[in-house]
C-alpha cells in the first residue's frame, strides 16, 4: 500500500514495476503465460515465465549493489545517481540523465549501476519455437503484459455483472467492490443454477 499524498510519478520506476507485479499477483494464480509467434515458421506458440525466480535473482543482484541512505549511489569516479523515477523520463535521454545524476556520470556506467541496483521487469527472454526449434528473443514488459491482462478480461467481466445484477438486484459499485474470485464465484453459481434448471425442464 501506497503511504498518502505519494503520487506515482514520484515512485522510481522500478517500484512501479514491482507493483504492476503485485497486482498480477493478487489477481492470477501461477506462472506468467505468454503468447508469441516465431519469427522464422510464423507458428504462435507459448511459453511460461517464473517471476518469482525472475525477481528473486533481481534482490540479489539490488542487494550487491549496495543500496544508500538517501536513495543516490556513489560510483567510484565520484559521480552519483539515484534510480529514475516516471516524472524523469518526459525529458528524453538526455534529460534523463540530467535528472537522476551528480556529477560526471558516463552513460554506459549509468545504465550499468541501474540495471543491478533498480531492475525493471521489462526484459529480453531467450525462447524455442516448439514447432522449428528456432531460439529467438522475445520482449517481456510487466505494465504491458498486465494492461493486456486485464483489457482481455472485460468481456467476462461484464458477462459476470450482468449476471450478478440480473440474479441478486445488487448495484454496480457492490458488485465491483467484489474481489475477483468472490465476482467469478457468484457468476459460477448462477450459472449452474441456470443450467441445472434447463436440465430439469428438458427432462420433464
Amino acid at each position: 500500500r501506497l503511504p498518502e499524498g505519494i503520487a506515482l510519478d514520484a515512485l522510481p520506476v522500478a517500484l512501479l514495476h514491482r507493483l504492476y507485479l503485485a497486482i498480477y499477483r493478487e489477481l492470477y494464480d501461477g506462472p506468467v503465460q505468454n503468447a508469441a509467434r516465431c519469427i522464422a515458421c510464423r507458428e504462435p506458440f507459448e511459453f511460461e515465465l517464473d517471476l518469482e525466480a525472475v525477481t528473486a535473482a533481481q534482490d540479489a543482484e539490488a542487494d550487491c549493489a549496495g543500496a544508500s541512505a538517501d536513495g543516490w549511489w556513489r560510483l567510484p569516479g565520484g559521480g552519483e545517481i539515484r534510480a529514475p523515477h516516471s516524472a524523469d523520463l518526459h525529458g528524453g535521454l538526455s534529460g534523463l540523465l540530467a535528472a537522476i545524476t551528480r556529477g560526471e556520470v558516463p552513460e554506459a556506467e549509468a545504465s550499468a549501476l541501474l540495471e543491478r541496483a533498480a531492475p525493471l521487469l521489462d526484459f529480453e527472454v531467450e525462447t524455442a519455437c516448439p514447432h522449428c526449434a528456432e531460439t529467438q528473443d522475445l520482449r517481456f514488459s510487466m505494465p504491458r503484459y498486465l494492461v493486456r491482462k486485464l483489457a482481455g478480461e472485460r468481456p467476462f467481466l461484464i458477462r459476470e455483472v450482468h449476471l450478478l445484477a440480473s440474479a441478486y438486484r445488487w448495484p454496480h459499485g457492490e458488485i465491483m467492490a467484489l474481489t475477483r474470485g468472490d465476482r467469478r464465484a457468484f457468476a459460477g453459481l448462477i450459472q449452474a443454477e441456470r443450467h441445472q434448471r434447463r436440465g430439469i425442464r428438458a427432462i420433464s
